[in-house]
């Protein structure tokens, strides 16, 4: 109890602060990159080789799909990846939004076949 007052107090007294700081930590090295190409076009390039054989061997779907892969800076000059997959002819959107501090390379198979 006396190490969580310290905390709480470390962190001008804030709950919220305190939470944030053990809950939300981002995954340490990411699975992947982003690369752009010299026309603005990213791609996911993951770190792992046979995870980035996968992507490579599903790369028809990826292109049927129309995946594109945005940065986007925040205020506080963090980058957020966004995967946007596009499948044409259809008129729906799906918004889907991970949890804080999840890798978007861990969810992109799973997205792949949403």
């Amino acid at each position: 109890s006396t190490a969580i007052l310290c905390l709480i107090c470390n962190s001008s007294c804030s709950i919220s602060k305190v939470v944030s700081r053990f809950a939300f930590f981002p995954p340490s090295p990411p699975t992947y990159s982003v690369e752009e190409s010299p026309e603005g076009v990213g791609r996911l390039v993951f770190a792992n080789p046979e995870m980035q054989a996968a992507v490579d061997s599903v790369a028809h779907v990826a292109q049927l799909l129309q995946i594109t892969v945005h940065t986007l800076l925040t205020s506080r000059k963090q980058r957020i990846t966004l995967l946007h997959f596009k499948y044409p002819g259809v008129q729906t959107t799906l918004l889907w939004s991970h949890a804080n501090a999840m890798d978007i390379g861990e969810m992109y198979f799973f997205l792949l076949q949403l």
